[in-house]
C-alpha cells in the first residue's frame, strides 16, 4: 500500500476534495493530511470519503510541530503541492511544503501556476508536475508515476539533492533583495 501525503492548511480554498476523489480510483494507496485544518471543511472530506467508501484509508492528522514536518513527510511515498491558481500570492509562491518534500528525499506531485516554482522544478527531482484538477485523472497520472519505472530511490535524492542546493540559493539571494528594499523604506 502506497501512502501519500498533503502537508498544509486544510481549508477549503485550497481544493483538497479533488484528493480525496481521486483516492476512489487508487484502491492501494492511502491518504494523510497533515496540517492547520478548518474543522467544518475537514467534516466535508470526511463525509465525502464515507460516501465513496474509502474512509479507512484517509487520515487526518492536524498540525505538527515544524522541525517534525520533514518526518512526516519522508515516510510517504509521494508529497502533494497543491497551489491553485486563485491569486498573485499563490502564482508567485514558493512554499515551505516544497522544500519540506525534497529535504524529506521523497518525490512530489505539483500542481501549480507558480511561475517560480515551475521554473526550479523541471525534471530535475524526478517528481510528477500534474496539470489537471481531474481527481480521475490525477488519479491515472498518479498511478503511472507511482508504477513507473522512475529513477531509483538514490537517483532521486541525488537529483533532489542538487535541486535544493540550487533552489536554497536562489530563494537566499531573493530574501537578500526583500531585505534591501526594506531597508531602504526605514
Amino acid at each position: 500500500m502506497k501512502l501519500l501525503v498533503y502537508v498544509g492548511a486544510v481549508t477549503e480554498p485550497r481544493k483538497l476534495d479533488i484528493l480525496i476523489e481521486m483516492m476512489s480510483f487508487l484502491p492501494q494507496a492511502q491518504l494523510c493530511f497533515v496540517g492547520k485544518r478548518d474543522e467544518d471543511y475537514v467534516s466535508k472530506l470526511q463525509k465525502l470519503s464515507k460516501k465513496l467508501g474509502i474512509e479507512n484509508r484517509i487520515w487526518f492528522r492536524g498540525p505538527v510541530h515544524h522541525e517534525q514536518v520533514v518526518n512526516y513527510i519522508s515516510g510517504s511515498d509521494l508529497s502533494f503541492v497543491l497551489i491553485p491558481n486563485s491569486s498573485l500570492s499563490y502564482k508567485l509562491s514558493l512554499p515551505n511544503k516544497f522544500f519540506e518534500s525534497i529535504l524529506a528525499k521523497v518525490p512530489i506531485a505539483i500542481y501549480s501556476h507558480s511561475e517560480e516554482m515551475i521554473k526550479m522544478f523541471g525534471d530535475q527531482t524526478g517528481s510528477l508536475r500534474l496539470d489537471t484538477l481531474s481527481a480521475k485523472e490525477l488519479a491515472s497520472q498518479v498511478q503511472k508515476f507511482l508504477d513507473s519505472s522512475s529513477p531509483t530511490l538514490s537517483n532521486r535524492l541525488t537529483k533532489s539533492q542538487k535541486f535544493l542546493k540550487k533552489g536554497t540559493l536562489e530563494r537566499i539571494e531573493f530574501v537578500k533583495s526583500i531585505e534591501s528594499l526594506s531597508l531602504i523604506h526605514i
